[in-house]
């Protein structure tokens, strides 16, 4: 397989054009230098989309990585590790849930919060808790629910109905939540939920704060979209 000659135009003849990716082909990378295939070197202000950018070929990291290889290298969801079962234990120690839930993509982990919250709503509340709030113009993943949850209809439009109970708010605006997360109605906000809403969407610290004062009732669920964490789930 190494043999064969790949430029960046072999993305466009054999790969599906759901990204369109930079002109170049990384190759190799240390700390946060990177070099392409043609031997240019760059620093990488990146390192990927929302993940935790650990700088490329660190050696605790690789050494991490080659004694779990030559130990145990997958295993499928019918069995558990001790590996995730200790970073279980951890998060659990030093965050706020009693349970981990793990995912193999922001995708995935957000539309578990979604379900998840759905499904508490429907346990303790009944069928009629079921609207999620969101906001237009934001992102939660390539899933068909997560990107009807982000309002943008580029990436929901043409595969059909999309999933219902989903309202859209303007970005940022307080007036708009604070109108639509009442306790009376059936909705949710960007960082907090009232007794009778589910919501979702990644906001800034200020817009946060305002609307976590708007939120009302013992039974509120928050979905907060993290960079790095990935979805959290809590009551307000």
């Amino acid at each position: 397989m190494n043999d064969q000659n790949v430029t960046r135009q072999t993305f466009d003849e054999v790969m599906v054009p759901v990204f369109s990716p930079a002109s170049f082909v990384p190759d190799r990378g240390v700390g946060s230098r990177v070099w392409d295939t043609q031997g240019k070197d760059y620093v990488d202000f990146a390192g990927g989309i929302a993940v935790t950018a650990l700088g490329h070929a660190h050696p605790e990291l690789m050494q991490v990585l080659h004694d779990q290889g030559a130990k145990l290298w997958h295993i499928g969801n019918g069995y558990t590790n001790e590996p995730v079962l200790r970073l279980a234990k951890r998060l659990e120690e030093l965050t706020f849930a009693d349970r981990a839930f793990f995912a193999n993509s922001g995708a995935e982990a957000n539309e578990a919060a979604l379900k998840l919250a759905r499904r508490v709503a429907f346990d303790r509340h009944g069928a009629e808790k079921d609207e999620i709030v969101s906001f237009t113009q934001s992102f939660h993943g390539r899933t068909f629910f997560t990107v009807s949850v982000g309002g943008q209809p580029k990436y929901s439009e043409g595969f059909g109905p999309v999933p219902a109970g989903i309202k859209h708010l303007p970005y940022n605006d307080i007036a708009a939540a604070r109108a639509a997360i009442r306790p009376r109605r059936r909705c949710t906000s960007s960082a907090l939920l009232p007794p009778r809403n589910i919501f979702t969407s990644s906001t800034c610290s200020a817009y946060a704060s305002g609307g976590t004062a708007i939120a009302h009732g013992p039974e509120q669920r928050l979905i907060w979209y993290c960079r790095h964490g990935r979805p959290r789930v809590s009551r307000t």
